[in-house]
């Protein structure tokens, strides 16, 4: 029997393709001496399982940016055979790749952990029954390695996304306590004084799974060409997608479904004073107010000013009387501070055109305050009966994923508002 081998390089790769191409050479001689054929045969078969193995797990273990786009692309170009063209060999392929297809169900069905799924799973098919995708829903979760690629491009895009502090939900509602006071000392005048109790007090907030969903249409040209370039376009426009809605659902979401830092009403309000109805009057002293309302200094530890782009330009004009810069001088380097804290600048935030009476727009807090529950990420949908489908080739894919956002501890943190008059 051949000699079990590891590939390490592309160079191993080369070396078993020649030793394997030799083995079926000597196959053929081997025919007419049976007694070696089961030898040969044996070699054959470890070459080629040792080289499927290198293409099949090489890619999670550090492989290019190129070789991951591939793999995406081709789990993406599988799912698209399996569901549109109903080719049985995809329905295997996707399995190969990790990915379970997910059992049609009711609409209000919950979802459940199977095994080492990373996102979720779908009950074992009867022993004997064919392994094919729903092909009601065409629908497939994805496992972890390939959802990180979204999420590594949402990361980047995100300003928040890796500062709020997030949980693995195991179940749809998760309740999280969160300290409303902290422990202190107290001190007895004498051995015969009893000691004082002082404990802390804890609020609690829950953490409800929603449902999240976007979707892109590709071509089926695309589809046909390049695998590279189509890993790469899914991963991009799902990870830039979700940055932009994972920032809105810690800030700016008004009970859509989830409320944000600058609607969620157990946030301290700092008003601006009287005339000051647009954004353009933000001052110095209201950004030092919003510190203010933060009354103690666990409240403040951490904490960051932030706003959008749009605003912080306006914060930079910002002047004393004597004409100076107050924020930054033209000549300094970023970041800067103000009053002595950071500023994270988040597209997510209200801009300057957004601007009106009675309205929130900058934040002040610790963004660990702010906690995101991750329940289910990442299926992938197919839509191809479509008219689109007749008239242009376009064929549809929707992401979906269940999450849960709530601000964890609304008094560390404080928002700036416009006067009402």
């Amino acid at each position: 029997m051949g000699e079990e081998k590891k590939i390490k390089s592309v160079e191993d790769v080369q070396s078993f393709y020649d030793e394997t191409t030799k083995n079926v050479s000597e196959l053929k001689e081997a025919v007419k001496a049976v007694p070696d054929l089961e030898q040969k045969v044996g070699a054959i078969q470890k070459g080629l399982e040792t080289i499927n193995l290198f293409f099949k797990s090489n890619w999670r273990q550090g492989d290019s940016k190129e070789g991951k786009s591939y793999q995406f692309g081709r789990l993406v170009s599988a799912l698209y055979q399996a569901v549109v063209n109903k080719v049985h060999k995809a329905h295997e392929d996707l399995v190969e790749m990790g990915c379970v297809p997910n059992k049609a169900a009711g609409k209000d069905a919950d979802w459940k952990e199977v095994g080492d799924w990373s996102f979720g799973g779908s009950e074992k098919a009867a022993l004997g029954t064919v392994l094919r995708g729903d092909t009601t829903t065409g629908s497939y979760l994805i496992p972890r390695e390939y959802a990180a690629e979204v999420m590594r491009v949402a990361a980047t895009n995100s300003k928040m996304m890796g500062q709020v502090r997030s949980i693995p939900m195991g179940v749809r509602k998760l309740t999280i306590p969160t300290a409303a006071t902290m422990a202190s000392f107290a001190w007895p005048t004498n051995e015969a004084t009893a000691k004082t109790e002082v404990n802390p007090t804890f609020g609690y907030k829950d953490l409800d799974v929603k449902t999240a969903a976007g979707w892109i249409t590709i071509t089926e040209e695309l589809n046909e060409d390049s695998l590279v370039p189509l890993g790469d376009y899914f991963r991009d426009i799902f990870g830039e997608a979700w940055a932009l809605e994972f920032d809105k659902q810690c800030l700016n979401s008004n009970a859509a479904p989830f409320t944000g830092v600058l609607h969620d009403g157990s946030v301290n309000v700092v008003t601006m004073g009287n005339g000051n109805t647009t954004f353009q009057d933000v001052t110095a002293d209201d950004c030092l107010n919003m510190i203010s309302a933060l009354t103690t200094e666990n409240k403040r530890m951490g904490a960051k000013f932030i706003m959008n782009p749009t605003i912080l330009d306006q914060v930079r004009k910002l002047k004393d009387a004597q004409g100076n810069y107050i924020y930054q001088r033209p000549y300094e380097g970023a970041p800067g501070s103000l009053w002595g804290y950071p500023i994270i600048e988040c597209s997510s935030m209200p801009t300057l055109t957004a601007s009106a009476i009675s309205t929130a727009f900058i934040a002040f807090g610790n963004p660990r305050y702010i906690l995101h529950g991750d329940r289910i990420g990442m299926e992938f949908k197919i839509f191809d009966q479509t008219s689109q489908a007749v008239d242009y080739d376009q064929i549809f894919f929707r992401c979906r994923l269940r999450q849960a956002f709530v601000v964890g501890i609304p008094a560390a943190f404080s928002r700036l508002r416009t006067s009402a008059t």
